[in-house]
């Protein structure tokens, strides 16, 4: 059975469903699997309903708001959590691979923040399905 069905803290994705038919799970990670630690910061009845391995960082996405991790380091030891709510996402913008480049980037536009966060994703696809779903999420936090 898959890590993200058997884990306490994740759940089969039911808000986010569209990105699981998106992405077939091809590209999802359990960040819990990844990142033991990444439990500590959620709250009692919070889930990951979704997570996604960047080049060197994940990112994960419950039902209230989007958290990144960055490790940081040369050997990645030390791990730095941003939590961005869904009601401070000002904007995004999407930056697609072209085919001689190395990732697709996505900049979020943080309320409170002078620099955008950066998620830089392997593939297009990817990165779409990310931006649809992100779409769908801050547009329900903003209603």
């Amino acid at each position: 059975m898959s890590a993200l069905l058997t884990n306490p803290r994740t759940r089969p994705p039911l808000a986010m469903a569209f990105l699981d038919t998106l992405l077939g799970n091809s590209s999802r990670v359990d960040v819990l699997e990844h990142d033991p630690a990444l439990a500590e910061h959620l709250l009692d009845d919070e889930v990951i309903e979704a997570g996604f391995r960047l080049l060197r960082d994940y990112v994960a996405f419950t039902a209230r708001r989007i958290i990144v991790a960055d490790k940081q380091g040369v050997t990645g030891l030390r791990h730095e959590y941003l939590s961005i709510p869904y009601r401070r996402v000002a904007m995004f913008s999407v930056q697609t691979r072209a085919p001689m480049e190395h990732h697709a980037v996505l900049h979020i536009h943080v309320q409170g923040l002078a620099t955008p966060v950066e998620l830089s994703f392997t593939d297009n696809d990817t990165l779409l399905a990310v931006a649809r779903g992100l779409t769908h999420l801050v547009c329900r936090a903003a209603a």
